[in-house]
């Protein structure tokens, strides 16, 4: 096993694949995020803002994501040792306010800033494993990662069962990521020129890199709500995000040296090449290094290869995925109520230049059930996907830049205390998921992976 780097890296840009990473608002949250058909408080901003014109007063709005955990294990990475990523932390809230204007008749508006993703890592890897030639691992992780979204929305009755809004949006990711790896690994007979018996080498590799990335996007939006009866409501959104800037700056550098066991002297030239095969990676060290490569004293370098490197670039994400969301609710009677959203995210219509963030269109389910056990106190249960945009694996090849794809369920369980003018609202969001990675470079391997997203949340609402 000959690895320079021992886990793959891609251009980080947050978690731009999952459409579902967190839910907002107090009330879609329980539900699931099925909430095109409803959205009559200030979280309308975020599903449809045609439901603001249904809204029978004036609301503040604003839920805390108190606490938040992911973990992605990746199975059999090293030999038959998984490999775990960790990230948790306090997640930005979600602040609304829905207000009509006496002057403006018929208009309600809408304003929010929200969360779209948000990730705080902080891993610290230690890893041996001799049998497999890792002597010697160490991979450090700090990285911060939020996009959020400011909207501002109207909307207004066509007729009286009939709403129409328009909701104007731009948001910003940012990402800052700084990542450290060393790891000394052995590289068993390695031959000689000589009638000596073949060497083993040692490769010590340093790697440091820090990557900012940053996109701005303005997302035009609009909506129709239409209320059938009593018992019916039909919602409909759809939208066209609109990439204004963005950007990758990265700086690194990169080190490499070989030592034999005792740390005698060799030249290049003592090894037999012919016998290894150049295009990989110890064969084209060996050949293009010339001179003395390795270490003559366990303190001192002989020549080491260092490579640094800085760079910026731009355009990065091509275009991003344009949603259209459907949405029905039934209120049966008083007590209960049931609904449903269907959201298709498209595939962007200017693709990333670059193959690693390339995004297909999917199709995410919402279901949502209320109940009321008492007039004050709900019951919410939601359920829901979180399927993956990134194409489908191909045929195994070394190097394929796609790190992983996982499709993600969820549920969502919140109750509350309802009174005539305000709410508050307490549960959890947890979703599964499972999928395929390639975490290893210059292997054919695949590693199963599985994954869980934990937040617990509590939110308020005041009407006034």
């Amino acid at each position: 096993m000959f690895i320079l780097f021992l886990f793959t890296f891609i251009y980080a840009y947050g978690d731009i694949f999952h459409h579902n990473n967190i839910i907002s608002g107090d009330r879609a949250m329980g539900l699931g995020g099925a909430y095109c058909a409803l959205s009559d408080d200030a979280s309308g901003v975020v599903f449809n803002p045609a439901g603001l014109a249904f809204a029978n007063a004036n609301s503040i709005s604003a839920s805390a994501n108190a606490y938040a955990l992911k973990q992605v294990t990746y199975a059999k990475t090293l030999g038959n040792t998984p490999f775990l990523e960790l990230s948790q932390g306090i997640l930005p809230s979600f602040m609304g306010i829905l207000q009509k204007f006496p002057t403006l008749k018929d208009w309600v508006f809408g304003f929010a800033l929200y969360p779209i993703d948000f990730e705080q890592k902080d891993q610290n890897d230690v890893i041996s494993i001799p049998k497999l030639g890792i002597e010697g691992f160490h991979r450090t992780v700090s990285q911060a990662t939020s996009h959020l979204v400011l909207g501002f929305s109207g909307a207004t009755r066509i007729k009286p069962t009939l709403a129409f809004g328009l909701t104007f949006k731009a948001s910003l990711l940012d990402e800052i990521r700084q990542e450290y790896q060393d790891s000394t690994i052995a590289i068993k007979n390695v031959p000689l020129k000589s009638q000596a018996d073949p060497v083993t080498l040692f490769r010590v590799t340093t790697f440091n890199e820090k990557r900012n990335t940053k996109a701005l996007l303005f997302w035009p939006e609009f909506g129709l709500q239409w209320a059938l009866g009593q018992n019916w409501s039909l919602g409909m959104l759809g939208n066209y995000p609109i990439v204004i800037t963005d950007s990758l700056n990265i700086s690194s550098d990169t080190s490499s040296f070989l030592h034999t066991t005792d740390y005698r002297s060799l030249n290049s030239n003592d090894f037999d090449l012919s016998q290894l095969d150049t295009t990989k990676s110890l064969g084209k060290f060996l050949k293009n290094s010339g001179g003395v490569v390795y270490r003559q004293t366990p303190t001192q370098h002989s020549s080491t290869y260092t490579s640094l490197g800085a760079q910026k670039i731009e355009p990065l994400l091509g275009g991003w995925p344009w949603t259209l969301r459907l949405g029905i609710a039934w209120f049966p009677n008083s007590k209960w109520l049931t609904t449903y959203d269907l959201g298709c995210y498209g595939s962007p219509l200017t693709p990333s230049p670059y193959v690693e963030l390339l995004r297909e269109t999917v199709i995410n389910h919402h279901l949502g059930i209320e109940y009321f056990m008492i007039p004050s106190i709900p019951i919410r249960l939601g359920f829901f996907t979180n399927f993956d945009a990134r194409p489908t694996f191909p045929a195994k090849s070394a190097n394929y830049p796609q790190i992983e794809r996982i499709d993600y369920l969820g549920f969502s369980l919140f109750s509350g205390w309802v009174q005539t003018r305000s709410q508050i609202n307490i549960g959890t969001l947890f979703q599964y998921g499972q999928g395929k990675a390639q975490k290893i470079r210059d292997t054919l391997s695949y590693q199963d992976v599985s994954a869980l997203h934990l937040t617990f949340a509590f939110s308020t609402t005041h009407t006034f």
